[in-house]
């Protein structure tokens, strides 16, 4: 197996009477706890949801969306997103981007 990104999706359903259907978007998440010396809170959480940016080609070959969200509530609040990357990068070049980009939207923070 090689050290690319693994994406994993499911095929549709093929109930056509179904109220909502898997969709074909490739996605993973990533999910950081926020620091209490920041947040003020203990449960306080970035996840970063990483997908296929064919919608938005001109802008890399992966998207990414920020959202804060407080646990045990589960709502989430979108922070940014945007497009990076290209299509030989591996998880761990994922990871490591991303956490840069956490990293600096945490340090106007401090």
């Amino acid at each position: 197996m090689n050290n690319r990104a693994i994406i994993v999706t499911k095929d549709k359903g093929e109930d056509n009477d179904a109220l909502f259907e898997m969709s074909d978007e490739k996605i993973f998440v990533l999910k950081y706890r926020i620091s209490e010396k920041i947040a003020g809170e203990e449960n306080v959480y970035l996840f970063a949801e990483i997908s296929d940016a064919s919608t938005h080609p001109d802008q890399g070959a992966l998207w990414l969306d920020i959202f804060l969200g407080i646990e045990p509530i589960g709502m989430r609040d979108f922070v940014v997103g945007l497009g990076f990357g290209t299509d030989d990068m591996t998880r761990a070049d994922i990871e490591s981007y991303v956490a840069n980009i956490i990293k600096g939207q945490l340090d106007g923070l401090k």
